[in-house]
């Protein structure tokens, strides 16, 4: 067999055996069973963290590169314009990409005042996404994106970035949910931009690492966020030593008094056995006025303002009130139907003192609070775990050797609520998840998730009052809901979501732009008794550059407020094509 021959049916089985291979691919994926997730309500005893905003873009011309929300992935994304994953390649040398471009392994920007090859459309002229063509598009695949800015709303290049998932939601394609990775990590690029692809449906946690420029930040968003900011604090390597003697009102010095920054707990010291303390607090920038908080069992808080860092050696002598005789309260929790009640949230608080007390009841309905400061205006809480309604007692009188407080609980019936979940047009929401929280006989919340026309159901609910809410940004919120046993309740809820968007600059009144402002966007509905409300937040970038994303149609409140300016709150419509808005702020007197 000569060569050529040889050569051609080699050619021949090459092209067979690539051919069979597509053929093998094609008939496994129409030959894979389907899966449907059938999840609409699940439960959980956590509640989340407070949320932050959506919004802005580091320059304008970037952020007008998203369009509409990040719905498809990559696909989406170059369709938007908006950089790729980033890699999970640090960048080598963080400071020097303030000036030199892109971060290595981090998504690419291209800046305003960066010349764009001719081949490469500027977003800038691309049509608004049409609302009805993003909302068809598919869920099982969403993304996460925005900036990280400072204080003063420059973009901070080279900052890792993590988003680590808190709670999945029931999707409409299981398949979204399959191989999820619990976190992602990401780099900033030039323009402060990052972004996140192929995520499930859920609650993240977007987390910025310490830096040797920037303090850590946190937000919590919802997948699909495309315009969230975490604003950072720029490091200060400056420092203030507070220093003095602890002692007690009745004489002598005070040892192990734990001393630590208000709101800052880590930073923490404790006297010894002189009452003698030092701690050295870091100045923020700006500078802020700090506090210490000294606690001593038996002797009541105190709380000291130090000052912001002004002077680098401060000296602070604290002299801590006794508590008094203290006190034990106890009692029997019982329900109206006999059994004790178990696993109850007691709580004693007083507003006089200043202080909370908190037991929980055990299998015999037994509670006990021990160490209560004496004092006349006590209020006592009870919230069962579930099964009975709340319980208030005001004016709770605690002497000497404390009361027997014995309370028997009203029982619950149960309930149902469906209904449907719609945008402002009365267009149904897909797939959305609320979580339902009940005024009485439940400790925790549950998710409650729609289906592909935005309906829902669930039952076994406290008779009461219920609210239903987000976790995560953008906060949305119902209230004005009341469950009554063997009644269901329907309903249909507005929310505030959709494919609009607002954008705008916030100037002086010399024309200046006004970075590091903090804008907010609130919008509200009610009817019949159920309202509905949202609530987005950002800040404005060094442009004074600001943008809202996947909002619903309908007027919306906008306002501003900057440090050296006055405030300013108006009415924004919202719209299928809401133009970008310009607004001076005049400064403050």
């Amino acid at each position: 067999m000569s060569a050529r021959t040889l050569a051609v049916t080699a050619s021949v089985g090459v092209v067979l055996y690539l051919g069979w291979l597509g053929w093998k691919d094609l008939l496994t994926d129409s030959l894979l069973p389907s899966t449907e997730l059938a999840l609409v309500a699940e439960t959980t005893d956590a509640d989340a963290g407070a949320a932050v905003a959506t919004a802005p873009s580091p320059n304008s011309s970037s952020a007008r590169e998203h369009s509409g929300p990040l719905t498809s992935a990559a696909a989406a994304a170059s369709e938007k314009g908006m950089a790729p994953a980033a890699s999970a390649t640090p960048p080598a040398e963080p400071e020097q990409a303030l000036s030199a471009g892109p971060v290595a392994g981090a998504p690419h920007a291209v800046r305003s005042s960066e010349a764009r090859p001719a081949s490469v459309p500027d977003p800038r002229d691309r049509p608004t996404a049409d609302p009805e063509e993003a909302r068809d598009k598919p869920r099982s695949k969403l993304a996460l994106g925005g900036w990280v800015l400072d204080r003063d709303g420059n973009a901070a290049s080279g900052v890792p970035v993590e988003a680590r998932l808190r709670r999945l939601f029931a999707s409409l394609d299981a398949g979204s949910m399959a191989g999820a990775p619990s976190e992602q990590r990401v780099y900033t690029d030039a323009a402060g931009r990052f972004a996140f692809q192929d995520v499930p449906d859920g609650e993240y946690e977007l987390r910025t690492e310490r830096t040797e420029l920037y303090e850590k930040a946190t937000a919590v968003v919802r997948a699909g966020a495309d315009s969230a900011v975490l604003v950072v604090e720029t490091r200060s390597r400056r420092t203030f030593f507070v220093h003095g003697i602890v002692e007690s009102a009745r004489g002598g010095p005070l040892a192990g008094v734990r001393i630590d920054v208000a709101g800052q707990p880590a930073l923490a010291t404790v006297s010894d056995e002189i009452g003698r303390y030092g701690l050295r607090v870091p100045v923020s920038e700006p500078p802020r006025d700090v506090a210490l908080r000294f606690v001593r069992n038996g002797y009541r808080e105190v709380r000291m303002p130090v000052g912001g860092g002004d002077a680098a050696d401060v000296v602070q002598d604290v002299r801590l009130e006794p508590a008094g005789q203290l006190a034990s309260v106890s009692g029997v929790l019982t329900g109206d139907d006999g059994p004790p009640v178990v696993r109850a949230s007691v709580q004693l608080y007083s507003e006089e003192r200043g202080r909370r007390y908190q037991a929980v009841s055990d299998p015999g309905g037994r509670f006990l609070l021990a160490g209560v400061e004496e004092s006349d205006d006590y209020r006592l809480w009870v919230h069962p775990a579930r099964g009975y309604r709340d319980h208030i007692r005001d004016g709770v009188e605690v002497r000497g050797q404390g009361p027997v407080l014995d309370v028997k609980l009203e029982s619950l019936g149960t309930a149902t609520l469906r209904g449907s979940m719609v945008d402002p047009e009365g267009r149904p929401v897909p797939g959305f998840t609320l979580w339902l929280r009940t005024a009485y006989g439940a400790s925790g919340s549950t998710a409650v998730t729609g289906d592909a026309q935005g309906r829902f159901a669930t039952g076994d609910l406290p008779e009461g009052p219920v609210a239903l809410e987000t976790r995560a940004a953008p906060q949305l919120g119902v209230t004005g809901i009341s469950l009554a046993s063997g009644t269901p309740r329907e309903v249909v809820i507005p929310l505030d979501v959709g494919s609009y968007r607002v954008e705008g600059t916030l100037r002086a009144e010399n024309g200046a732009p006004v970075g590091g402002a903090r804008v907010s966007l609130h919008w509200s509905r009610a009817d019949g008794g159920l309202g509905s409300r949202s609530l987005r937040e950002t800040t404005s970038d060094a442009t004074g550059y600001f943008l809202f994303t996947q909002l619903g149609a309908g007027v919306h409140t906008l306002s501003a407020t900057a440090t050296g300016f006055r405030s300013i709150r108006l009415d924004q419509p919202v719209g299928p094509a809401t133009p970008p808005i310009e607004i001076k702020l005049a400064a403050s007197p």
